[in-house]
């Protein structure tokens, strides 16, 4: 290798891998969010919906604003697409209130089985809405998914109840491609 060849491989950027420290957050969030999805259940039970996802919103931002604000400071909140973000944020405001009835109303395994099919209902809105293609191992994959859906929430004559009523309607506002507030 000559040294100019060397020079240029040097130059590149190295890739650090962090998988411990990767796999430890998956585990930190996943305990964060089966504790947040618990202590909504039990405060929607004391407390009205809208203060319950206000107070839900407030924390995540302040959690969110503690990690990146430093770092950024207050430019991250520039946009050129404002009514994007906004549309965004009426979405997910839309999408957490069901999920608040849901838990109000219906079991936290059922309510949270529900909002793991969300993925499955944006892949199927992709292909109908937006005609991406979409191949037969991804649909086998959306069955699969829809049939542990099934298993975990039992379906019967309750499935139809307001709370799985409000809960299978979260899926719609999720949706949402963050891609449009991009840039």
């Amino acid at each position: 290798m000559s040294e100019a060849s060397s020079l240029i491989v040097s130059a590149k950027p190295m890739r650090r891998e962090h998988v411990p420290l990767g796999i430890l957050y998956m585990a930190g969030a996943t305990i964060v969010f089966a504790v947040s999805s618990a202590v909504s259940k039990w405060l929607v039970a004391s407390y009205p919906i809208g203060e319950v996802l206000f107070t839900r919103t407030l924390v995540a931002f302040l959690t969110c604003a503690l990690f990146i604000l430093p770092h950024t400071g207050l430019t991250v909140f520039r946009t050129r697409r404002l009514r994007h973000h906004v549309l965004r944020s009426v979405s997910q405001g839309c999408s957490q209130m069901f999920l608040l009835i849901a838990f109000s109303l219906m079991p936290l395994a059922g309510a949270t089985a529900i909002n793991f099919s969300s993925p499955l209902f944006a892949t199927l809105a992709s292909a109908l809405l937006l005609k991406e293609t979409v191949g037969l191992a991804r649909w086998l994959a959306l069955l699969v998914g829809f049939g542990g859906v099934l298993i975990v929430t039992e379906p019967g004559a309750g499935a139809f109840q307001v709370g799985a009523l409000s809960r299978w309607r979260m899926p719609s506002f999720t949706g949402r491609s963050p891609r449009a507030c991009a840039e």
